[in-house]
């Protein structure tokens, strides 16, 4: 499940789709979640994922 694309695969780009997922499973435990994206030379697919408990 951890590299799990879910509906979106097919759709969006594979990576993506894996990234969205994981942002709305986290959500769905009750995570505060945060997207933004860095500068492609620190990674390629420079998307950054944070997320922080709400308890």
């Amino acid at each position: 499940m951890a590299n799990d694309a879910g509906p979106l695969s097919g759709w969006v780009d594979g990576p993506l789709a894996i990234d969205i997922m994981r942002a709305v499973r986290l959500e769905q435990q009750g995570y505060k979640v945060w997207t933004q994206t860095i500068p492609a030379n620190v990674t390629p697919k420079n998307r950054l994922l944070l997320a922080a408990s709400n308890t």
